[in-house]
C-alpha cells in the first residue's frame, strides 16, 4: 500500500505537547478546531495517529484522503 495523504480535522484546539508528536503534519487553526495534514506510510501508522488523538480526547471532526498536492493549490 503506498503512503497516503490524509486531512484529519480535530473539534478542538491541539496541545502543544501533541504538535511535537505530531511534526509531519501542517497544522491550521480553524474555526472550532484544528487541521492537520500529512503523509502516513500506511493504514496502521493512520490508526497510530488517530489513537493519539483519541488519547488526547480530542475529538474527530474528519479524515479525508487527499490528492498529494500543496494546501495552497486547493485554494
Amino acid at each position: 500500500m503506498p503512503p497516503l495523504d490524509v486531512c484529519i480535522e480535530v473539534v478542538a484546539a491541539l496541545p502543544d505537547d501533541l504538535r511535537g508528536e505530531l511534526a509531519g503534519f501542517e497544522v491550521r487553526p480553524l474555526q472550532g478546531g484544528t487541521s492537520l495534514r500529512g503523509r502516513v506510510e500506511d493504514s496502521a501508522a493512520l490508526w497510530g495517529v488517530l489513537h493519539r488523538l483519541h488519547r488526547a480526547r480530542l475529538q474527530l471532526r474528519s479524515v479525508v484522503s487527499v490528492a498529494a498536492r500543496n494546501i495552497t493549490d486547493a485554494r
